[in-house]
């Protein structure tokens, strides 16, 4: 079944009889339709009743911006041979006596169901469902609808309660702001006069989201707390007054839940006690199990210290929550910080793994994002001069290297002798932070305890303690084995090759007291003779002379290798010896000759010239 209907509103099923309620350009429409079963839907007949202007109620700007919905709900008279079980369950019911004077004797007599609806203007309107409507003076067919009350503010809630010998004997409404209205029939007086019914005014604290009825009480909610409000001990001031309504003030026993926007029940469970279904603002569907003995209102209240002491309890309870909260709070905040940490570490680790792995792209200078580049410098310090490596680190990515990392710097000597044994040095370096387009700085020495060794590897590598990640207060004692037998993640930045070209000095660099002898030479013997060119014998007595190496390579094979620009011989081979001798390596200025003339770090002069050489083929 499928009716299409943009402003509807509310809607009801009665008696096989679908009865919606819409509202179009300030018209209240009511109309009923007739269970179709596998055919169309058949209007029986509408209704209709015009809005009230709300400026006279005064009702205030917001309830008249976020009004509730109408309240839309049918009412049995008690005993009627109509209503099947199923129909009982769903609505409430009213004795014949008052049902008849509320709503007339046609109703009572064919014992038709009555409509009721409370609209946001305050106004309850009913008109019964199986009566024929009758036509006016003139003809035209008269509405059946008329207003029973107005409660000046939105209705929240109709129902029936206080159950007497021949059913329900009050009809209850429930205003947005408090309103309760209570309607009873008055017994007959001693003077024969008919007997009438009358409309009792009460006030409840809201305002009211919700509420619902059993035969004793009304329970309803105030959005802070679930009130209980006890119906049956209402005072009868008003049956000696006659229809004259008043409102009173009634105080209501609070169940201790708040935030409830929507009731349904009381029932009874298997156990017999009462519960509430509930649904709160968050969403959650709430049962609430009322207290052993309130349906008999024999609940016996706490003496003042008692009640103190647990509200004591109840504070102190509070806090400890509380500060388990703060606990889990914290532990969630450092896990999410651990989290977010090692992702920046498994991002930097991806990064110098992709650009390590790629030979392609290592070959082409391309710039990394993070690199670290060695420059082969001397420095003198107590009139000593040392030759030493300073290493760059800089850091061109868009992560952010943070506390945890460490630049390692090993160096390995690449001749091996009898006094170069377990030689290789490692140097660590931790730092703080390093943010994207920083550099790092640090200096090495590259002597041993034997003297200087060249050449040497220099591997530079970034080192992640993963210990740092976690603090000690929150990390678990699984973490900390864990922590333990793994160590650190340690990924490759670049490797150097440190030789005799870069620790040359040009003349005039430096003074000849202050160099070591001898120790380049062992470095140079150990050489050879792990070559075999030199035996034991011969090693303590051979004297090394002047040394002439000569390198024959293609002058093309420099200018394609090298990107040489110059096209003439004398710039071609100065632009070779600028390459061979690192000018910026070692603080000297360009090269201005195809000869330099420079010294060994143990004082011997050396000679570098290019020359380009014409080979003629025959």
């Amino acid at each position: 079944m499928v009716l299409k209907n943009a402003d509807l509103q509310a809607f009801t099923i009665v008696e096989k009889i679908l009865v919606t309620l819409s509202l179009h350009k300030s018209i209240w429409s009511f109309d009923l339709y007739e269970e179709p079963g596998s055919r169309p839907l058949c209007k029986l007949a509408r209704f209709q009743v015009m809005t009230q202007n709300t400026c006279c109620l005064n009702i205030p700007d917001k309830e008249k911006i976020a009004s509730s919905p109408p309240v839309l709900t049918c009412i049995y008279p008690e005993g009627s041979p109509s209503v099947s079980t199923h129909q009982s369950d769903l609505h409430p019911h009213l004795e014949p006596h008052l049902f008849r004077l509320l709503f007339g004797v046609d109703a009572s007599l064919v014992k038709s169901p009555v409509i009721l609806c409370g609209l946001p203007d305050g106004r309850i309107c009913c008109f019964p469902l199986l009566v024929p409507t009758l036509a006016g003076p003139t003809g035209e067919q008269r509405s059946p609808v008329r207003v029973l009350q107005s409660l000046e503010q939105p209705v929240i809630f109709i129902g029936t309660c206080v159950s007497g010998e021949h059913g329900p004997q009050c009809l209850v409404a429930v205003g947005q702001r408090g309103k309760l209205l209570i309607v009873r029939s008055k017994q007959a007086t001693l003077e024969g006069k008919k007997a009438d019914y009358c409309f009792n005014e009460h006030s409840v604290r809201g305002p009211v989201l919700c509420a619902c009825v059993d035969d004793k009480r009304l329970y309803y909610s105030s959005l802070n707390d679930l009130h209980a409000l006890q119906l049956t001990t209402t005072s009868s001031s008003s049956e000696a007054t006659g229809t004259e309504s008043h409102v009173q003030a009634l105080t209501s026993d609070s169940l201790g839940v708040c935030r409830v926007i929507a009731l349904v029940g009381p029932y009874r469970n298997s156990t017999g006690s009462v519960q509430l279904l509930a649904v709160s603002l968050s969403g959650r569907l709430l049962r609430v199990n009322l207290p052993q003995g309130y349906e008999k209102g024999n609940v016996q209240r706490l003496p003042s210290s008692l009640a103190g002491q647990r509200v004591k309890d109840l504070l102190a309870s509070i806090g400890n929550i509380w500060e388990r909260a703060e606990s889990l709070k914290h532990k969630l905040q450092d896990k999410n910080e651990s989290l977010k940490r090692l992702n920046q570490v498994i991002n930097v680790c991806s990064l110098l793994l992709d650009v390590h792995g790629n030979e392609n792209e290592c070959n082409t200078g391309t710039k990394h994002p993070i690199s670290c580049r060695g420059v082969a410098r001397w420095s003198s310090l107590l009139q000593r001069d040392s030759l030493t490596l300073t290493c760059v680190l800089e850091n061109s990515s868009g992560c952010i290297l943070e506390h945890g990392w460490t630049l390692c710097i090993q160096v390995h000597p690449l001749s091996k002798g009898p006094n170069m044994e377990g030689s290789s040095r490692t140097y660590s370096f931790p730092f703080k932070k390093l943010d994207s387009g920083q550099k790092l700085d640090v200096t090495i020495p590259l002597e041993s305890t034997g003297g200087l060794s060249l050449p040497v590897k220099v591997y530079c590598s970034l080192v992640f303690s993963l210990s740092t990640l976690f603090s000690p207060e929150t990390s678990s004692p699984g973490v900390s084995q864990l922590i333990t037998e793994t160590g650190c993640i340690s990924a490759p930045l670049s490797t150097l090759t440190v030789d005799w070209l870069d620790a040359l000095r040009l003349e005039g660099s430096f003074s000849h007291g202050n160099i070591r002898h001898d120790t380049v030479t062992d470095g140079i013997q150990a050489f050879l003779r792990s070559r075999g060119a030199l035996n034991k014998d011969t090693d303590n007595t051979t004297k090394s002379g002047p040394n002439a190496v000569m390198v024959r390579v293609s002058s093309e094979l420099l200018k394609s290798k090298l990107h040489l620009s110059a096209t003439s011989s004398a710039e071609t081979c100065m632009a070779v010896l600028k390459w061979l001798v690192s000018p910026e390596a070692m603080g000297q200025t360009s090269v201005q000759s195809p000869v330099i003339c420079a010294y060994s770090p143990d004082g011997c002069s050396v000679k570098i010239m290019a020359k380009e050489v014409l080979t003629l083929y025959y």
